[in-house]
């Protein structure tokens, strides 16, 4: 019975619930990021300003990089809480940098600059994590409404750009983050009524404290997939260096190269949705990149060839796709979220810091070729010879171990070629002895019942999001649960998790053939 009434109570919340409102909100912060600072709407006042509006960017993506350092010590030790009070902070701190960044270019204000900056760094952090968690609770993957948000989030910027009147476009950029903000609220709100744990909840009679779902979940930062991300790391890097460079110390050609990289990235975003509809299935991050990688050789080879006359396209591919490696480091960051129950907090503010770290090391290299050498076409041509090495390398470095699974993938077709298909996974439902060491594996380490559930779970590779649905539960709740198996079982992540599982099992087993364990795949 109670089963049934929470199953009405999440179908009836469910029926509340509107991607529109999530996409709309998501993209209302992504556009503001980059009209804040890569729109021609205040670039007119750094023109006329001895200070200039990059100041204010690289103050705020390395307030950015310090912050995510900050919350992976903090994290660790104190537990942390952030709510709909918190997100409103940040979202008035970001409407009123908005408004005083042009006043401080005007009055050359370099304390109210970098006052703008650091708080902009700080607040866009915290909004784009809480967002990030939204799109991380779904038990299905939900990549394609993430990208769908950032062409959203392209069109807004398109559209607001060519107003024409300057001081509406400048109070709309303002009113962006208050806007996302209520958007967030409406849909927490919404699904309010199924969880408790969607915002904090005090400490009451002894009871566990609930971070909320922001914070709730694993505080590992090393479960995040490295290599994928510095792979794209390497790319976005080279198309910052290579665009700082083409722009000088100058906002002269900013807002044709701004305008021309945005519209690059919304033709990648929807070519990216191709395959998703034409076979109905999703798209993968390597398919995305690799179409991403193409339009950034492309545009440094018409560079290095063409030279000065090549710097329009090309500058505007590199640009683009630099800005697009941006979103697909979130998608990347949502999905690991996702699967492996960490604290969005910490993956996202981790994401973030990524993004602006490589955003600040390229802005600053190019500056500072730029000011050694000048704006000669010999180094321009050599910069993006560079480049376009520098990628070759990169994909190199992917050959083995995609050979690897390509053969992994063959071997497993052919033992498979002349047997029916199915599903090899073992039921802990269907055989008793399974079921029975993993009992004893819940009584070793002083597993609760509710654990021991969740835990059968994991061991099937089921996600979070998937273990919430089924139990007619947060995915908040969830993580909480976890992370108190890993602490019982002094374990870090999901794969140590298996790993000890599988140890304790196998030398249990009464048969010959050792317990599958499958990992989480969806």
């Amino acid at each position: 019975m109670t089963i049934q009434t929470s199953a009405k109570s999440a179908q009836a919340v469910g029926k509340k619930r509107s991607w529109a409102t999530v996409i709309v909100g998501s993209s209302a912060l992504w556009a503001w990021g980059f009209l804040a600072y890569l729109s021609p709407i205040f670039i007119t006042d750094a023109l006329t300003s001895q200070l200039k509006l990059e100041t204010a960017f690289f103050t705020s993506q390395a307030t950015v990089v310090v912050l995510a350092g900050c919350l992976l010590f903090v994290g660790r030790k104190h537990a942390l809480s952030v709510g709909r009070l918190t997100l409103l902070a940040c979202a008035v701190g970001l409407f009123a940098a908005s408004l005083l960044l042009p006043q401080a270019l005007i009055t050359n204000n370099l304390i109210l600059l970098l006052a703008c900056g650091i708080t902009s760094g700080i607040a866009a952090t915290f909004l784009g994590a809480a967002w990030g968690t939204r799109y991380s609770l779904e038990p299905r993957d939900v990549s394609s409404i993430v990208l769908l948000s950032f062409l959203a989030a392209y069109a807004l910027y398109l559209g607001i750009t060519h107003l024409p009147n300057q001081h509406l476009a400048g109070f709309i950029v303002a009113a962006l983050p208050i806007i996302s903000w209520l958007l967030w609220l409406k849909d927490a709100s919404a699904r309010h009524g199924l969880s408790t744990e969607v915002f904090p909840q005090p400490r009451l009679r002894g009871k566990v404290l609930m971070p909320g779902e922001v914070t709730a979940g694993i505080w590992e930062s090393r479960i995040l997939p490295w290599r994928r991300i510095g792979i794209i790391i390497v790319a976005a890097f080279t198309g910052s260096s290579v665009a700082s460079l083409i722009m000088g110390t100058s906002y002269n050609g900013a807002e044709t190269l701004f305008m021309a990289g945005v519209v690059v990235c919304s033709f990648i975003t929807i070519m990216a949705f191709v395959p998703f509809t034409a076979s109905r299935e999703t798209f993968t991050v390597s398919q995305l990149y690799r179409i991403t990688i193409s339009f950034t050789v492309v545009g440094l080879v018409l560079i290095t060839i063409i030279g000065e006359d090549g710097v329009a396209v090309g500058g505007a591919l590199i640009q683009g796709c630099a800005i697009f490696l941006q979103a697909l480091i979130y998608v990347i960051v949502t999905r690991t979220t996702r699967s492996e129950g960490l604290s969005p907090l910490l993956s996202f503010s981790v994401g973030q810091a990524v993004i602006a770290g490589v955003l600040l090391a390229g802005n600053l290299l190019g500056k500072l070729l730029f000011v050694l050498f000048g704006s000669s076409t010999l180094l321009l041509s050599a910069t993006c010879g560079a480049g376009v090495l520098g990628l070759f390398f990169m994909l190199l470095a992917l050959v083995p171990k995609q050979a690897a699974t390509s053969a992994k993938q063959s071997a497993s077709a052919s033992s498979t070629s002349t047997a029916p298909v199915q599903d090899t996974t073992p039921s802990l439902h269907e055989a008793p002895q399974a079921t029975n060491c993993l009992d004893a594996f819940v009584k070793t380490y002083g597993l609760t019942s509710r654990e021991a559930e969740i835990l059968e779970y994991l061991v099937r590779g089921r996600s979070l999001p998937y273990v919430a649905n089924e139990l007619f539960v947060t995915t908040g709740t969830i993580k909480t649960h976890v992370r108190h198996i890993y602490a019982k079982t002094n374990v870090n992540s999901r794969q140590e998790l298996l790993d000890a599982v599988e140890h304790f099992i196998t030398p249990m087993q009464p048969f010959e053939e050792p317990l599958h364990i499958q990992s989480d795949s969806e």
